[in-house]
């Protein structure tokens, strides 16, 4: 057999690297929309738990204030951790881009197989390197979404003993 490069294997190999780095920008854009999304609501919540929260203050009838307090307290606490989780997750990272002035005076007069070659090998490694921050933000999505999941449910638990404290 041949050890010599087949054009048409070459240019399927740059065709299938082209797809796979069009998906790795898809999924950064999936991630940048689910951290800014997260980033939202966590705001949206944090402006309308304030709000309830001045409301139980000002009424001044809880029996235990300090105990309603801490709850808020760590609500808070775990909503901000979110927050700071998504904006990890949302930093802007910089692209490989291939260098076309450089690619016209070193690949010029070379063969269209030995392009689409380095072309690809170009491509599979800004490829990883996108690959590993993107596994990177999605851990700080996740613990973003945890963290935000704990903290409304810590709300919803200052809530309740807000409303039964009332006497």
């Amino acid at each position: 057999m041949d050890n010599k490069p087949n054009e048409a294997t070459i240019e399927v190999i740059y065709n299938e690297s082209v797809r796979q780095y069009n998906l790795i920008l898809n999924s950064h854009n999936g991630l940048n929309n689910k951290a800014i999304g997260i980033i939202a609501f966590n705001g949206t919540l944090l402006s309308l738990f304030s709000l309830s929260v001045v409301q139980f203050i000002n009424s001044q009838h809880l029996n235990d204030l300090q105990i309603f307090l801490s709850c808020i307290t760590i609500s808070y606490l775990f909503i901000i951790f979110s927050i700071i989780c998504s904006i990890y997750a949302y930093h802007v990272i910089k692209f490989g881009s291939i260098d076309v002035k450089t690619l016209h005076t070193e690949y010029y007069i070379e063969s269209r197989q030995t392009v689409l070659d380095q072309l690809c090998s170009n491509i599979s490694n800004d490829s990883e390197k996108i690959r590993k921050l993107l596994d990177r933000r999605g851990k700080f999505i996740n613990y973003s979404l945890f963290f935000s999941m704990i903290g409304v449910i810590c709300i919803c638990i200052s809530l309740i003993y807000g409303f039964y404290s009332i006497p």
